[in-house]
Formats: C-alpha cells, structure tokens, sequence
C-alpha cells in the first residue's frame, strides 16, 4: 500500500503567517501611540468584509481634525500628520 503525500501534508513545516489583518492592527495601534488625542476603530459591514477604519477626537472642542472614516490606514495616517503640521502653526 502506498501513502500519497496528500495524506501527511498536515506534517510539513510551514513558515508562520500573521493572521490576515493583523499588519493593519499593528499599524492602528501605532497610529493610537503617536496620536493619543483620537479614538481609534475599525468597523466592518455584513456585505463589504473589508474593514472600515474610524477615528475621532477626544476632545471636539479642540480645533483641528474632528473625524474620518476611511478603508486606508496611509490616507488616515496622512490626515493625522497634516492635522498636526497645522496645531502646530505650519502650513499644510
């Protein structure tokens, strides 16, 4: 009797994947680090399973950024960076 090797495959080691999204939750967290002036979260909807990013500042008196949603942590990434060019006097 021959055992193909379909049948061990579960045995053969394999390289460690990081769990699908996970780079964007890293990036997320960081992005919470260096701006801990907003709420971050991610938010998903029953026909679309890509994720929706969502951040909001602490406190909406303050000037600047109130809000975004985006699906691309560079573009939230890139508002962060600009709203804090203009807090602290420079030009966007």
């Amino acid at each position: 009797m021959r055992i193909s090797p379909a049948s061990y495959h579960h045995l053969i080691p394999r390289a460690h994947q990081p769990p699908a999204g996970s780079a964007d939750e890293i990036n997320l967290g960081l992005l919470a680090i260096a701006y801990p002036q907003f709420r971050f979260s991610q938010h998903t909807r029953p026909r679309d399973p890509r994720p929706r990013w969502e951040l909001v500042r602490k406190n909406a008196a303050r000037p600047g950024l109130y809000a975004l949603i985006t699906a691309d942590l560079n573009e939230m990434h890139a508002a962060l960076t600009g709203d804090a060019v203009l807090a602290a006097g420079g030009q966007p």
